[in-house]
């Protein structure tokens, strides 16, 4: 997984290279914007840019997932499916049930000020339930408050998945199949958390296929960049059209080339950001370092940002305050990211409990 604070997962590049820490934090900086400009509903330019953010943030986290889980498959085969399993679900489930049912309570105590508070809360996503509710939410991902942990539910179910699969699972055939899945949600209603799984099924297949084929890294290492990088303008330009015209054509066609188009700006979007690793790793100069340490940090970073810190500060900016939307993007960014690492560094990794429940870590 992107976010692993696995040790043996933060060494896997040569000695002095920082490929994945710096990747991590390029990916959880798009996260962390993508849920800002989504949090404070503005149109025109950055709803646009935001349209494109969505397509690749989250290829990133799974093609790495996958690059890591096939690089440690041996070890993991060794110490026997159950184990790894176990290590899997603390690591991605007691983290999601905990900052699941902390907010959850909070909002219970919340409404207990009184209506207006009550009336507020919902306003902006955060309506009361009942213990019924909360653990069905839980359970099924079809009732939520925190709704970037699905990730750690689906990647739990790939690690599953792919446990039982073995080597199959790095093969052109999956890969193909994980296409076919996604494509498949434009035309069946599924329940949220497996329309979650069929989607980007397709990017954790591929991260393993990489890693297997190191001749697919080499060549995207040596391949030119403007033409990817066209045709990544080409196919934003053609999204975003889509996104505001509904063209004359059957709505299931229309969805299924959404879906490619989609899934292509996945791929390029993740090329982008490894093209910008590559820029930053070779100049090493601070912002190298910064991102780095973002990147050590994107686990944490991913599991306390939102909403406790960048979804409120952003409602409180823009909302309340009248702050610029561009502004208030940036500051709930800074936010998102350092007060989580504050917390983390100081905090929470110095005591084993609550390293335990809040990261699964321990």
């Amino acid at each position: 997984m992107i976010f692993e604070k696995e040790r043996q997962g933060m060494q896997v590049t040569k000695a002095k290279d920082s490929t994945l820490q710096i990747l991590r934090g390029l990916a959880i900086t798009v996260v962390l914007v993508h849920h800002a400009i989504s949090r404070i509903g503005v149109g025109g330019w950055m709803r646009n840019i935001d349209e494109i953010l969505i397509c690749f943030h989250m290829p990133a986290f799974f093609i790495v997932s996958g690059f890591l889980y096939q690089r440690n498959l041996k070890k993991y085969e060794s110490e026997g499916k159950w184990n790894f399993l176990q290590k899997k679900a603390k690591h991605l489930l007691i983290p999601y049930m905990f900052w699941y049912v902390l907010l959850w309570i909070g909002v219970q105590v919340a409404c207990l000020m009184g209506d207006s508070v009550k009336d507020m809360l919902t306003g902006i996503g955060f309506a009361p339930m009942g213990i019924g509710e909360m653990l069905y939410g839980l359970l099924t991902f079809e009732i939520y408050y925190v709704e970037h942990l699905w990730f750690l539910y689906v990647l739990f179910l790939y690690f599953l998945i792919h446990s039982l699969i073995g080597e199959l699972g790095s093969s052109e055939a999956i890969f193909v199949i994980g296409i076919l899945m996604g494509v498949s949600t434009c035309v069946i209603a599924y329940p949220n958390i497996i329309s979650r799984f069929m989607i980007w099924f397709v990017f954790f297949s591929f991260g393993r296929f990489m890693e297997r084929h190191e001749e697919v890294i080499i060549q995207i290492k040596e391949g030119k960049w403007l033409a990817p990088l066209l045709l990544f303008v080409v196919l934003s330009i053609a999204r975003i059209f889509l996104f505001d015209v509904e063209p004359e054509i059957n709505k299931y066609v229309l969805a299924i080339v959404r879906q490619i188009i989609k899934y292509t700006l996945g791929f390029l979007g993740v090329w982008l950001l490894y093209m910008v690793d590559r820029y930053l790793n070779r100049i090493k100069n601070r912002l190298t370092i910064l991102v780095k340490i973002i990147g050590d940090y994107s686990y944490d970073i991913y599991l306390m940002h939102n909403p406790y810190f960048l979804a409120l500060s952003s409602t409180v900016l823009y909302g309340f305050l009248g702050v610029n939307a561009l502004l208030t993007i940036v500051i709930a960014v800074i936010l998102g990211v350092s007060i989580p690492m504050i917390a983390s560094k100081f905090i929470i990794r110095r005591f084993k409990i609550l390293s335990f429940v809040m990261l699964g870590e321990g």
